[in-house]
């Protein structure tokens, strides 16, 4: 039997898709089944990084959080962050690439965390668990998650990264 396995060739189909799906349901299929959503999240986690990095720039300044609404009902909303932010903030920075084209006619795609309005970063309670910005799954656990299962979240130290469903702030 030995002698058996060592003249094998190669793998039989049944071994090779066994194995394919053993790595995609223990986790690690994620970037091999859907490379395009983990370059998207990735670029989203950066779009936050960026827009994490302005505020604690204003913040710097001496400048609090925008008193912004927490999703504006339509693009043209005064108190929605873009239009609040203006030039600060490149455009496309308020918008994640896997999130529905409905929302991203609203020039912002994430949601805003409204009771931190008016309040310096820096004066913030625990700010690596105070969440600024996230994807919209994170208040409603009917929507599907635009990133595998989780959220990218900014936090109010200004460093944004992926959060699983589980582990959601309250």
């Amino acid at each position: 039997m030995v002698r058996q396995l060592m003249n094998r060739r190669g793998f039989t189909l049944a071994e090779v898709l066994t194995t394919a799906t053993l790595i995609a349901g223990l986790g690690g299929g994620n970037d091999f089944v859907n490379p395009k959503n983990e370059a998207q999240q990735q670029v989203c986690l950066q779009h936050l990084q960026v827009i994490g990095q302005t505020f604690l720039m204003e913040d710097l300044r001496g400048q609090s959080l925008p008193k912004a609404c927490f999703f504006p009902k339509a693009p043209t909303t005064t108190d929605s962050l873009p239009n609040l932010m203006g030039p600060k903030v490149e455009h496309l920075a308020w918008l994640c690439p896997c999130a529905p084209v409905k929302l991203r006619e609203h020039k912002i795609t994430y949601l805003y965390n409204s009771k931190l309005g008016g309040r310096r970063m820096s004066e913030i309670e625990d700010p690596t668990k105070a969440w600024v910005l996230a994807d919209l799954c994170l208040v409603d656990t009917k929507l599907p998650c635009t990133h595998m299962d989780g959220a990218n979240i900014l936090f109010a130290d200004g460093m944004a990264r992926f959060v699983p469903k589980t582990q959601f702030p309250k």
